[in-house]
């Protein structure tokens, strides 16, 4: 029901919008507002791309922005890379919800599905990892569910300098073939 891609022009305020809303920029270490015009500049040429990347969700049907989904670190030589920026917007949500199957598994899971099996096919990554914050219940599911374990937790130091506990989850290559080997015979 998603793709993903590189964000375009059109889009970097709704994706510098989305971020700086408060119940959005809480899941970040660096969870300062936003400034619209640097973000911009960031957004279209600022990224270390592919090191880094923040890619547009969008609702196949129509094209319209749903969120954002990337990665950070990408060690190309190591096969490694930090998974997250996962942003939905819920107000577009309830602009197609209407449009969605009864038992559709969610826009979160179905970009994350899709950045996991792109991660591991065409990136050739070996260890996909995230972290989040531990009260974040709704990453931590997303997670589980595209099947990233937990392998610990860290604290980790917010901009302003206090700090907060995460949990980590790592999905390597071997287990996302043996889910796959699975869902197939399944």
């Amino acid at each position: 029901m998603v793709s993903i891609g590189w964000p375009n022009s059109t889009e970097f305020d709704k994706i510098t919008n989305l971020r700086n809303k408060p119940n959005v920029r809480k899941h970040f270490l660096d969870n300062r507002v936003l400034d619209t015009l640097q973000n911009r500049k960031w957004l279209d040429s600022g990224m270390k791309r592919p090191k880094e990347a923040l890619l547009s969700i969008r609702f196949k049907a129509n094209g319209c922005f749903l969120g954002t989904i990337g990665w950070s670190d990408w060690d190309v030589d190591m096969k490694t890379a930090w998974f997250g920026r996962l942003m939905i917007d819920h107000d577009m949500m309830n602009d197609i919800k209407p449009l969605l199957p009864k038992q559709y598994i969610g826009i979160a899971i179905d970009a994350s599905m899709a950045l996991r099996d792109f991660a591991m096919t065409k990136m050739e990554i070996g260890f996909l990892r995230t972290y989040l914050f531990i009260n974040n219940t709704r990453a931590m599911k997303v997670n589980a569910i595209i099947g990233l374990e937990v392998i610990g937790k860290a604290t980790r130091q917010l901009i302003d300098g206090t700090t907060v506990d995460t949990i980590e989850m790592l999905l390597t290559k071997a287990m996302w073939q043996n889910n796959n080997q699975q869902v197939q015979r399944g």
